[in-house]
């Protein structure tokens, strides 16, 4: 479930606590939170209450709101992941373009198109797959990976702060005019919203959903806001 909102978003996180301060970055962050989790929760709530199986977000919209109401939750589910997938694939292709820019000695740099058509093409199966069983093995490896360069740049954080004090003085602690702009990376976040009733369908005991959910977003939110105050922390407004 981890890997559903631990992406990209999170190394935007610290810019946002730029915006609107460490005590607001804090405080909103986990407002968002407590919200994400109520509304994944009433999601499951309108599936036990549906007569019929439900296995995903459109399926409930039409359970509750019939045809209509499933063509408005499609609308909204493909504009919004497709925003993330878009936002993912922008951020593999500028990776691998600078990675190996610098170990050819920048002969094979400025291509970040192909990287992310080769990208595209080796997702796009994967999002045909019906259940995320067949990709538990997969994410448990991409959460150990993920975590592993966090704590990379945690430590870089450290190295940076120890070395150049100066960059975090003059902390922002709490700034209300920046409040939508944060919102909108928070939001992103927690991409994992959508597909909630999917991962439920694919657990073995999905009467457990409701505690791993509580136990997962509370790591991860505050795992954001710690991160997102010491990267803040080590190198301010830069």
């Amino acid at each position: 479930m981890l890997k559903l909102f631990v992406g990209i978003g999170i190394l935007a996180t610290p810019a946002s606590f730029q915006k609107v301060g460490i005590i607001g970055g804090v405080v909103f962050m986990i407002l968002i939170g407590i919200v994400a989790v109520y509304t994944m929760q009433l999601q499951i709530a309108a599936v036990i209450k549906c007569k019929n199986p439900v296995t995903n977000y459109s399926e409930l919209g039409g359970a509750v709101l019939g045809e209509s109401g499933r063509k408005f939750v499609d609308f909204n589910i493909l504009t919004s992941q497709l925003g993330f997938a878009i936002a993912y694939l922008i951020f593999i292709g500028q990776q691998m373009d600078q990675v190996i820019c610098f170990e050819t000695q920048q002969d094979e740099c400025n291509m970040k198109g192909l990287y992310i058509m080769i990208a595209a093409c080796i997702l796009i199966p994967i999002c045909w797959l019906r259940s995320f069983k067949y990709l538990a093995y997969v994410s448990m490896a991409s959460n150990v990976f993920l975590v592993f360069a966090l704590f990379i740049i945690i430590g870089y954080c450290f190295s940076n702060h120890s070395e150049h004090p100066e960059m975090g003085q003059n902390l922002n602690y709490l700034d209300l005019s920046a409040v939508p702009l944060f919102f909108g990376i928070a939001v992103f976040d927690f991409e994992g919203n959508g597909v909630v009733i999917n991962l439920r369908a694919s657990m073995k005991k999905p009467e457990e959903f409701n505690f791993v959910l509580k136990l997962t977003l509370t790591i991860y939110v505050t795992f954001l806001c710690v991160f997102s105050a010491i990267a803040y922390w080590a190198y301010g407004s830069q």
